[in-house]
């Protein structure tokens, strides 16, 4: 492994952990939405492949400077439209969200994630069924109060 490569590697790992608007993608879900293989991801975050020109253009296109990737320098989002969305959209969450357990997050904002994230979604749809039947527990045990 080069040393080049590790370190496009660790950038390209730093930007999985914030990829979905400021939240981390499993590695499994970073390479579907850039249409690698897990593996191939994998060996590219380690070192052990050099990251290829259609993934770099891939993430680009997405918001994601490519510069920032091979070299470190500039900032991580593209000078583009995508970019500049991209930086807004990881710069606007709130703590709410930022929070790992996402058992504490309102619903509606669960479904708004989950809908235009579905890649990234993981297992939010099953978080909102059992919050979903938890609230029609508690509003049936009223009722019968």
């Amino acid at each position: 492994m080069n040393d080049l490569n590790i370190s496009m590697g660790k950038r390209l790992n730093e930007i999985r952990k914030i990829f979905n608007e400021g939240y981390k993608l499993t590695i499994s879900q970073f390479a579907h939405l850039m249409g690698e293989t897990k593996d191939r991801m994998a060996n590219y975050e380690s070192g052990r492949s050099a990251i290829p020109n259609h993934l770099l253009l891939n993430l680009y296109r997405r918001g994601i400077n490519p510069i920032y990737i091979l070299s470190g320098e500039g900032t991580i989002y593209a000078n583009t439209i995508a970019g500049k969305e991209l930086e807004q959209k990881i710069g606007g969450i709130t703590s709410e969200l930022n929070q790992p357990d996402l058992e504490k997050t309102p619903i509606d904002i669960l479904l708004d994630k989950a809908q235009h994230h579905t890649a990234a979604a993981g297992n939010i749809w099953e978080i909102i069924r059992k919050k979903r039947l938890t609230e029609q527990l508690q509003a049936k045990r009223k009722r019968q109060k």
